[in-house]
């Protein structure tokens, strides 16, 4: 003689609706976090480059720029300013776009060959990838740049949204 047994655990409506409001509260919580590691990752002095750049000074309240300056390696990725004021995210429930939206980005993250200034004339010119995003997920390891583990704030969020929604 055989005997089984057959169980089934059925999730409620309430179950399900319950955690997806609880992700989403995550999601609000965890995503503006990891924007700004990624904009502090391009603040960071940990990037390698292979020449000395000659920067402006900070923008002053007044309008002005300070001194002209030589930064070496290494260094962080922001020259003026442009790509990190470029950025944008936007969350929709659980998903979360990050932007940088100036047409240099890819080729800063990725590295390049580019003739300066866009001048054929010019002799190319190697630009080093510095994968800011990479770094801060942890898909890459760039000595000095702590990964933001933002999928264990996720669990962290997830549960006390899940404790404040009972």
């Amino acid at each position: 003689m055989r005997v089984g047994v057959r169980s089934r655990v059925q999730l409620t409506s309430n179950i399900v609706v319950r955690s997806g409001r609880a992700a989403e509260q995550a999601a609000r919580i965890v995503f503006p976090e990891l924007n700004s590691a990624f904009q502090d990752a391009l603040g960071s002095k940990v990037w390698s480059w292979p020449r000395t750049t000659i920067r402006q000074g900070t923008l002053k309240r007044d309008g002005t720029r300070g001194k002209w300056f030589a930064v070496g390696s290494p260094r962080n990725i922001v020259d003026v300013g442009t790509l990190r004021a470029s950025n944008s995210f936007q969350v929709s429930g659980t998903l979360c776009t990050f932007r940088w939206s100036v047409g240099y980005a890819t080729a800063v993250h990725y590295g390049a060959n580019i003739h300066p200034w866009g001048d054929k004339s010019r002799p190319l010119v190697n630009l080093p990838a510095r994968p800011w995003t990479s770094a801060v997920l942890g898909t890459i390891r760039i000595p000095g740049l702590e990964p933001y583990d933002y999928r264990e704030q996720f669990r962290a969020s997830f549960i006390r949204a899940w404790r404040n929604l009972a």
